[in-house]
């Protein structure tokens, strides 16, 4: 490389572990922006004198974790920038790093994840979920993806009509299409309406704000911040998420969906409204990236008939819910007068029996006009959901 050069590749710069910045003076003059390779890798060329970046070993590699990995180029970074005199582009390694979550997971080992920022360029970042083993998942403007690699496209081994099935709701069009009349459509089948279902799932919920001792029921700051985390699970265009934060009753909510759109969708209408963001994560249902028994309450309004592997997603949906934990949920009855080759509608038995076989502890099925059901399930405090 040639004299007064520096080379930044923040994704390859430090293989082994942590490096040294030296300098041959206590400072280096102002740099300014020459050729480089777009994506990979950074040149600035400085008038005089060169920076050097020595390996220092780890005293036993063996044993150095990807996330020490991790943190080490971000403490080569901001020694880096500070060696250079520009400390604005420099960030904190909290800012880079930031605490491991409480919620959300690596869908395939189920550990904790956390948000990690890398340098992409003198003017961009890439940002991933990242677990402690290394595994990253990709994140964006809108959303989280913590669907697994394999499964962010289609899914193979879905049959055709589920296949159609996921399409159709990834589709931008059935997103525009969600809350300019199709989801006013569900009322022919009995469906109350959102405000209803808004009202009928606060009062099912209500004994988890009831629960804990009087001090935290009652404390100004609990009032204010509100309390436990809710997933709106299949969140659409986000009609239950927007009505959730308007309680202000949860301290966290999570809007979750498998189709892109949507969660594009329900970021513009929360903008449109002036409404705080929450969370938007794309996510399997089947395959949850949420830790065992870390949510105080489900919420997934017609949803149930589009989720082609229902009953490993209801077992999923026990798995992340805490003891006591509660979930209401919507979907269509089979019937004399609605059919369906592309969506699994139910009986009502038949929906309280995959409930129950999924180790609900308490299960209640109701039909709502001509092919409505409502379901509201607690999950047992001594459940034995996979851990």
């Amino acid at each position: 490389m040639p004299h007064g050069h520096i080379s930044l590749q923040p994704f390859g710069l430090c293989a082994a572990a942590a490096f040294a910045v030296t300098t041959t003076q206590g400072f280096v003059p102002p740099i300014t922006p020459a050729t480089g390779h777009a994506g990979s890798c950074v040149c600035f060329s400085a008038p005089s004198p060169s920076v050097s970046i020595a390996p220092t070993p780890p005293s036993n590699p063996a044993e150095a974790s990807p996330i020490d990995a991790h943190e080490q180029r971000g403490v080569l970074k901001d020694a880096l920038y500070r060696s250079l005199g520009n400390e604005a582009t420099t960030s904190s390694r909290a800012e880079n790093y930031d605490a491991m979550e409480h919620v959300l997971a690596c869908p395939l080992t189920l550990k904790p994840v956390r948000r990690v920022v890398r340098l992409a360029g003198p003017f961009g970042q890439v940002v991933n979920m990242v677990t402690t083993r290394g595994n990253k998942y990709p994140a964006n403007e809108v959303y989280m993806d913590l669907v697994p690699a394999e499964e962010r496209m289609i899914v193979p081994f879905f049959s055709p009509s589920a296949i159609v099935t996921q399409e159709l709701f990834r589709s931008p069009l059935t997103s525009f299409l969600y809350e300019r009349g199709w989801r006013d459509n569900f009322k022919t089948a009995g469906f109350p309406g959102i405000d209803k279902e808004f009202r009928d799932l606060e009062a099912f919920f209500a004994p988890l704000f009831d629960a804990g001792s009087e001090s935290e029921r009652q404390g100004e700051q609990q009032r204010r911040s509100g309390r436990g985390t809710v997933i709106d699970l299949s969140c659409g265009s986000g009609l239950m998420a927007r009505r959730l934060c308007r309680s202000r009753k949860w301290k966290r909510v999570i809007a979750a969906d498998f189709s892109e759109s949507m969660l594009r969708e329900t970021r513009r209408r929360f903008l449109e409204e002036k409404l705080p963001v929450p969370e938007l994560v794309r996510a399997d249902a089947s395959r949850q990236p949420f830790q065992t028994s870390s949510v105080d309450a489900i919420h997934a309004g017609a949803a149930l008939h589009c989720w082609p592997r229902l009953e490993e997603s209801l077992r999923e949906c026990l798995r992340v819910l805490k003891p006591g934990g509660r979930m209401y949920a919507s979907t269509f009855e089979v019937n004399e007068r609605l059919q369906s080759n592309t969506f699994r509608f139910f009986q009502l038995d038949e929906l309280r029996r995959l409930f129950v076989s999924s180790e609900f502890g308490e299960v209640e099925v109701r039909r709502e006009g001509v092919a409505c059901l409502i379901v509201k399930a607690v999950k047992a405090m001594d459940s034995g959901a996979r851990q």
